[in-house]
C-alpha cells in the first residue's frame, strides 16, 4: 500500500565538491566506508551519493538531530586514513548545506536496491562451530572475541552468542557428540572472520598481543601487524581458537583495489600516502 503521509526524518545536509580527475572511484569507495562508520559509530541515517551533469558531486545525509551531526562535525575523525583519501581526491569543496525536512515521500534506496531475485534481503546470519568444552570456548569467544553471550540450550551441550548483536548474527558452540560437534574425538578445522573497523582492528591486535596469543598474516607466518590482501582491498590479522579454528578479524579498506599486492599493512600504507595529499578541511558524511 502506497504511503501516503509524509515521515518525520529529523535533519538534513547536503555536501558538494569538484574532485580530481581520475581519483573519482577513489573518493567513491572512501565516502561508502566513512558512512558506514558514521552510521555505526556516530549514530548518522544514511547518505546518497550523487553525480550531476555538469561534474560536482553531490551527497545528501540524514541525521536524527542537528545536534547529533554537529556533534559528529566537532568529533576527531573516526578514520583518520579514510579522511586523507577523502581529502586528497576533493579539489572544491564547498560549504554544507544544511536542510529542514518539512514533507517526506522517497522511498527507501537501500530497500529497493538490496532485494534478491526473489524479493528477499540475504544476509549470512549464522555459522556452527564445534568445540571439545563449550564453557572454555565461551569464556574466550567472550573475552578475546567480544561477542556478548546470547544463550546455553539447557537441553544440549551448545552455547550461541550474537556476532555484534541479535539482528546481525550468530554464532553456535557445538560440544562433542552434538548435531554439529566433534564426534569420536575428531574435530574439523574451520575458519570465520569477523568485520571491524580499522581502528577497532588494531586496537584486537594489541589486546592479542597483550593476551599472549599469536597472531597470523595471510600467509599463515606470525605477524606484528595487519596484512593486506590487495584485490579487495582488505587489512586482516588471524589467530586461533582452543579448538584450533582459525579466526580472523577483517578490515575492508577504501582505498583502489590494486590484485598484485599481498604484504604487510605498512608497506600497503606507504603506497598510498607517498602522493602529497592536499590537506584541505572538509566534512564526512
Amino acid at each position: 500500500m502506497l504511503e501516503t503521509q509524509p515521515r518525520q526524518i529529523g535533519f538534513c545536509v547536503l555536501y558538494r565538491w569538484k574532485l580530481r580527475s581520475g581519483l573519482e572511484a577513489q573518493h567513491v569507495a572512501a565516502w561508502k566506508r566513512a558512512t558506514l562508520l558514521t552510521m555505526e559509530q556516530r549514530g548518522g541515517l544514511g547518505s546518497r551519493l550523487h553525480q550531476a551533469e555538469d561534474g560536482t558531486w553531490y551527497a545528501y545525509a540524514q541525521w536524527p538531530s542537528k545536534d547529533a551531526w554537529q556533534a559528529h562535525r566537532t568529533a576527531p575523525p573516526i578514520d583518520p586514513d579514510i579522511r586523507r583519501v577523502l581529502a586528497s581526491a576533493e579539489e572544491i569543496e564547498y560549504p554544507p548545506i544544511c536542510l529542514t525536512p518539512v514533507a517526506d515521500f522517497l522511498l527507501c534506496g537501500r530497500c529497493q536496491n538490496e532485494v534478491s531475485p526473489h524479493g528477499a534481503t540475504a544476509h549470512l546470519y549464522e555459522t556452527h562451530l564445534p568445540v571439545a568444552n563449550t564453557k572454555i570456548a565461551e569464556n574466550f569467544y567472550k573475552e578475546i572475541v567480544g561477542l556478548p553471550f546470547a544463550y546455553r540450550d539447557p537441553s544440549r551441550d551448545i552455547v550461541f552468542l550474537w556476532a555484534d548483536k541479535k539482528e546481525k548474527a550468530m554464532i553456535g558452540l557445538w560440544g562433542p557428540n552434538t548435531a554439529y560437534g566433534s564426534k569420536e574425538g575428531v574435530t574439523a578445522n574451520c575458519h570465520v572472520a569477523f568485520a571491524l573497523s580499522l581502528d577497532q582492528l588494531f586496537a584486537a591486535l594489541k589486546k592479542l598481543r597483550e593476551r599472549k596469543i599469536d597472531v597470523f598474516g595471510f600467509g599463515g607466518e606470525k605477524t606484528e601487524e595487519p596484512t593486506v590482501i590487495g584485490w579487495m582491498p582488505s587489512a586482516q590479522i588471524y589467530f586461533r581458537d582452543p579448538d584450533s579454528h582459525m579466526l580472523e578479524f577483517i578490515s575492508i579498506l577504501p582505498d583502489p583495489p590494486n590484485p598484485s599486492f599481498n604484504g604487510p599493512y605498512s608497506e600497503w600504507k606507504k603506497l598510498h600516502t607517498s602522493r602529497n595529499f592536499c590537506c584541505v578541511e572538509f566534512v564526512t558524511p
